[in-house]
């Protein structure tokens, strides 16, 4: 019995050594690194934090201890988020569009495949209308949304400021004073989305499954708009009238719809007490 557990007790003493050197190399570790350790969490990390926490209150050398208050939000974080899709280049809009719509890992596909639902589809061939517009919704809200931050702060807060005096309820005031005051500028919107939508060209063309075919073949035809379709008849088809025709025709509905909008305009838009064309 004791011959049978003396080369147990032998076989488990190494071990033992072993962990307890192991440790005493970490306590050693840390203790030589402790210095560093110290001097990044004092001088590094909580001066980065300090900072942080100061860019998101209104400090200054004279409110240093009094009227002290948190000034930051996530109205600034999503403004940010809308419109940092403005500055992004087209080629790379598109591009990171098509990595969101990959069929093999796709960020969509990954999204709908958790929740459940198919994620193998092809969005670029089953769905090219709606990844063209998606795409082109993301690359435009921005500008839209800071347009119409501009109209509501135009705004005279005392105009609510009597509205709430008189009960007026949230949709009263919307409807009363923040819809008619905004009419310009959805006018202006509206002008501006229509020579957007005209101008819509090199985006079907790099959001194509394929672009070493040529834009004219690679292009589903759902997505085709008239500046291509227009090209195509003119640097493919070589029929340089008819295409010119196209591109002439399309610039005088353009104008003629523009015209209707702004003759529309006397009806529905406002500036102040006056009415637009009046």
């Amino acid at each position: 019995m004791a011959t049978a557990e003396t080369p147990r007790a032998a076989t488990a003493a190494p071990p033992r050594r072993r962990a307890a050197f192991r440790r005493r190399e970490t306590f050693a570790f840390y203790g030589f690194l402790s210095p560093w350790l110290l001097g990044f969490l004092a001088l590094t990390s909580v001066p980065l934090v300090l900072a942080f926490a100061m860019s998101l209150s209104n400090l200054t050398t004279v409110n240093l201890h009094t009227n002290l208050h948190y000034v930051g939000g996530l109205l600034g974080l999503w403004r940010t988020l809308f419109y940092i899709a403005v500055v992004v280049p087209v080629v790379a809009k598109a591009f990171i569009w098509k990595a969101v719509f990959a069929q093999d890992g796709g960020l969509l596909n990954r999204v709908l495949g958790a929740l459940g639902g198919s994620g193998n589809t092809d969005w670029l061939l089953d769905h090219p209308t709606a990844s063209l517009v998606m795409l082109l919704v993301w690359g435009g809200a921005g500008i839209g949304m800071l347009i119409f931050i501009a109209g509501l702060k135009g705004i005279p807060e005392e105009l609510y400021e009597v509205a709430r005096i008189d009960g007026a309820s949230a949709v009263r005031r919307f409807c009363t004073i923040t819809l008619p005051l905004l009419t310009p500028v959805i006018m202006f919107q509206l002008v501006w989305g229509l020579f957007l939508a005209a101008n819509v060209f090199i985006e079907p063309i790099l959001l194509s499954p394929g672009l070493q075919q040529g834009f004219g073949s690679t292009v589903p035809t759902s997505n085709i708009t008239v500046n291509i379709y227009a090209l195509q008849r003119i640097f493919i088809d070589g029929d340089f009238g008819y295409g010119a025709a196209i591109a002439w025709i399309f610039v005088l509905l353009l104008l003629i719809v523009s015209a209707l909008v702004f003759l529309s305009g006397r009806f529905w838009v406002f500036y102040g007490k006056e009415q637009y064309g009046k």
